[in-house]
């Protein structure tokens, strides 16, 4: 499909009809347009293991934007805490957790050395993490088991793997 920008344009002078050459703006290859960031952002939710439906609600859109460019996610889970949705995503970097109120978002960013520790309860209800900070601890029930799972070891290894031996 061609575009008007990409036709020449064409002007009447002293000599007859004039072709003159296309202006176009220089695009560097680094640049990416916001679809392509957008398409980018799914697929990194996507290979996290994030559904579709949950990439669709606000606090999957949220996550999406607030990724830095180097940032990757490890794990991931999408359940309830205080009756809110809730996203606990740890990524190389750190630990977030989006939770959608009744009509905002809320975000907490935690970085590893302020983890005491994580651990998966399995009860008659369903799975829950409960993950113990210096700030307090931070529970999210209704997850998936195979997520949970992943969820703790990530996080338990990566603490500790930063742990400063003595």
């Amino acid at each position: 499909m061609l575009r008007s920008s990409h036709l020449p344009f064409i002007t009447y002078g002293r000599a007859g009809f004039e072709a003159l050459a296309p202006i176009t703006a220089v695009r560097h290859y680094s640049q990416t347009s916001p679809r392509q960031q957008r398409q980018r952002a799914i697929n990194r939710l996507r290979a996290a293991g994030l559904k579709s439906f949950a990439q669709m609600q606000p606090e999957g859109r949220y996550l999406a934007l607030a990724l830095h460019a180097n940032e990757h996610i490890k794990a991931l889970i999408r359940g309830h805490h205080d009756g809110n949705h809730t996203l606990l995503a740890a990524t190389n970097q750190r630990i977030m957790i989006i939770e959608h109120r009744l009509q905002s978002v809320q975000s907490r960013e935690l970085t590893y050395d302020l983890v005491h520790g994580i651990s998966c309860v399995a009860s008659s209800t369903g799975t829950g993490v409960i993950l113990q900070t210096q700030l307090g601890d931070f529970i999210v029930g209704r997850v998936p088991p195979e997520q949970a799972s992943r969820l703790c070891t990530y996080i338990e290894q990566r603490r500790l793997h930063d742990t400063p031996a003595k």
